[in-house]
């Protein structure tokens, strides 16, 4: 059985391989970043397109283990033939994986626009989202937030400036890590820096976070 290391080595060499062979068209291409080989696949509806950067490392690597367990089941005694047969499945189903990979980012950018449908319909506005302009704000946000969220597990690139977020994002944020995150573990959690947290509670007039939290769960009624 392959170690961690070795696997991931592995997916590494065979994308490499596939890129070297993979036929650019306008709507699907590869280039190189970091070492590591990235696709673009441009996704075009009646409203425009939408670009997706993917890296499908993290799946390859899932995929040789799979096929490793299944080899090993096998009782394979002779290494060489081994090691022809896991390259050989695994990059039939990188393959496979990257010619499918627009449909399923198609599938999920219909299922998020569904999803920000519905927080539209029913946009919500305490503590902080007052104003009529913040409401109208709400939808961008949840965009923002959700694609955030799909990012992490399909998209590469990583927005190397302090990522912006709303009041809603923030409050959401809050109350997902228990009422009284610190400074850090908001940050984490909204993919931001501690200064633009601290940016932030200063603009809503606050001298710091425990501050601008007590606060918060003061309109909430609790603790």
């Amino acid at each position: 059985m392959l170690s961690k290391r070795e696997r991931e080595h592995l997916a590494k060499k065979i994308i490499a391989e596939i890129a070297k062979t993979w036929d650019d068209t306008p709507d699907a291409f590869k280039l190189e970043q970091d070492g590591a080989f990235i696709f673009t696949f441009i996704l075009r509806n009646s409203h425009g397109a939408t670009s997706i950067n993917y890296n499908p490392q993290e799946e390859a690597v899932e995929i040789i283990a799979e096929c490793d367990d299944m080899l090993a089941k096998k009782l394979i005694r002779s290494e060489r033939i081994r090691a022809i047969s896991l390259h050989s499945s695994v990059e039939s189903r990188i393959r496979r994986l990257l010619s499918t990979a627009p449909d399923h980012f198609r599938e999920s950018l219909w299922q998020l626009s569904r999803i920000v449908s519905v927080a539209e319909a029913g946009a919500v506005s305490k503590p902080f989202i007052k104003s009529e302009s913040q409401q109208k704000d709400l939808v961008n946000n949840l965009t923002q937030l959700f694609s955030q969220r799909l990012s992490a597990r399909l998209i590469s690139k990583v927005p190397r400036a302090p990522r912006k977020f709303s009041d809603f994002e923030a409050q959401t944020a809050i109350l997902e890590l228990g009422g009284r995150p610190s400074q850090n573990q908001l940050a984490k959690k909204l993919n931001t820096t501690p200064k633009t947290i601290r940016d932030w509670v200063r603009g809503r007039g606050f001298d710091s976070l425990d501050a601008l939290l007590g606060a918060f769960h003061s309109q909430r009624g609790g603790v």
